[in-house]
């Protein structure tokens, strides 16, 4: 049997994604709640993930290892590069994410962060525990010193 781990459920409730190898690489899937059928959702990596409160977007982590989980490195970069837009969804998995790291005495930091982005991380004060970079280099010059 093929492990399926980092379960999350739908905004209305009726779906889990879940991360599954069972294609050779970690990759989300969804399934009914009611049963049914396991749907793949990415094709190209996907690990962690959680969907926006209205169901329009879901939020995953690319890559994923089987050892992810049980020794994570000492400080995490997140490249929000791709990023465009950050609503309630993204910063409750950003605060989500930091508790955790935070938990287990590890750091984490984000890069290239949009203006919004920027923007919403000020108003609710977050800048203040999750630090922000201009660059993924410039984030691990600053944890390397």
């Amino acid at each position: 049997m093929t492990p399926a781990v980092i379960p999350g459920w739908s905004a209305e409730g009726e779906f889990i994604y879940l991360a599954s190898n069972r294609t050779g690489s970690w990759e989300v899937w969804r399934v009914a709640v009611s049963g049914g059928r396991p749907l793949q959702v990415t094709t190209n990596g996907g690990y962690m993930s959680r969907e926006s409160r209205d169901g329009k977007w879901l939020y995953f982590s690319k890559d994923g290892k089987d050892n992810i989980c049980s020794e994570p490195a000492p400080y995490l970069v997140l490249d929000l590069s791709g990023v465009s837009f950050l609503d309630s969804a993204g910063v409750g998995a950003l605060v989500g994410l930091f508790m955790n790291r935070r938990s287990i005495g590890k750091k984490l930091a984000l890069a290239a962060v949009a203006q919004q982005g920027i923007a919403i991380l000020q108003v609710s004060r977050l800048v203040r525990f999750l630090p922000l970079y201009a660059s993924v280099d410039l984030a691990v010059q600053r944890f390397r010193t």
